[in-house]
């Protein structure tokens, strides 16, 4: 079993980026007939919301270009369309050749950072989606960052169960998957470790007692052997303090699940200020109104786990 790494790198809205031309695009399109590498350029448009009479969203085309062949003292110029021209492909679809159609992001094999079962998702990404900023995952077409810029964003497969996961290491840095396995102990991906350490912030500034509660809980979960067989914890967000979690032991080779249940945070509702203080708060049910919560409501936070 091994996890296969897919390079892709993240790319938004107005930048242009060199991407490979899938295969399948070669064939179905007159335009990248022979032609390996493209550049393209994500563009956001405001257009009319299907189902409302009066709201509009953002939608993304792409367009795409490449330095045309020139003729002898012929001066350089580069195509920018945003149509390609489709190719007939077998007797039943001869109708759609010389057709024009335009090019979507899928055509160029691109990944929608908000919402794809290979991308985690993302509040943040999401708000870029609906602001016309939203991101994509792009193939790079070569190794030079000035002709394929942008953070790498690479997906991973696992050769054995085929699910796009996010990796996970053991002890020795190996790369695995949280799936197959064999990862024991405390399994979670990186934006729940960015949870776990705002948990800790708060519980360290409720105090001792309740960080050291806090890391009791955690410990718990991340016990490596369950009902004497290799054990492993899923751990997923639940919201901002709290999370979900998966318990599940390894039987003649497969993982087999155990329980699950949650590690929940306790007391008054909890949100940052302008000035990035805590700021809490409860419902008052006498008053039936929310009000500040007091100290001995703040002091009551604590985190338990249910099954």
């Amino acid at each position: 079993m091994c996890l296969v790494r897919h390079p892709r790198k993240l790319v938004r809205p107005g930048q242009w980026v060199l991407t490979k031309v899938p295969e399948y695009l070669k064939k179905e399109a007159y335009d990248f007939s022979g032609v390996d590498t493209v550049y393209i350029c994500i563009v956001p448009m405001k257009e009319p919301e299907r189902e409302s009479e009066s709201r509009f969203e953002w939608r993304y085309r792409v367009y795409w270009r490449f330095p045309r062949e020139l003729a002898e003292g012929e001066k350089p110029y580069w195509t920018h369309n945003s149509q390609y021209q489709c190719r007939a492909t077998c007797e039943e679809d001869k109708y759609k050749d010389r057709i024009y159609t335009h090019a979507i992001y899928w055509d160029f094999d691109l990944i929608q950072c908000q919402h794809d079962h290979r991308v985690g998702f993302d509040a943040a990404e999401s708000d870029h989606y609906w602001n016309g900023t939203g991101g994509f995952l792009y193939t790079p077409g070569s190794d030079d960052p000035e002709e394929c810029p942008g953070e790498d964003r690479s997906i991973y497969q696992c050769s054995k169960c085929e699910k796009w996961v996010t990796p996970h290491s053991d002890d020795e840095g190996n790369l695995l998957c949280p799936v197959c396995g064999p990862v024991t102990g405390l399994v979670h991906e990186e934006n729940v470790g960015d949870q776990i350490e705002r948990a800790r912030a708060l519980a360290s500034f409720v105090g001792s007692d309740c960080r050291n509660h806090l890391e009791q809980c955690l410990n718990m979960l991340a016990y490596r052997e369950g009902w004497d067989r290799p054990a492993q914890t899923l751990l997923y967000n639940e919201d901002k303090f709290s999370f979900y979690f998966q318990m599940r032991s390894l039987v003649d080779g497969q993982w087999k699940r155990g329980m699950n249940g949650g590690l929940i945070c306790h007391g008054p509702h909890v949100s940052l200020g302008d000035d990035g203080a805590y700021v809490f708060t409860t419902w008052d049910y006498a008053e039936k109104r929310s009000r500040p919560a007091t100290q001995e409501e703040i002091n009551y936070i604590h985190w338990s786990t249910h099954t």
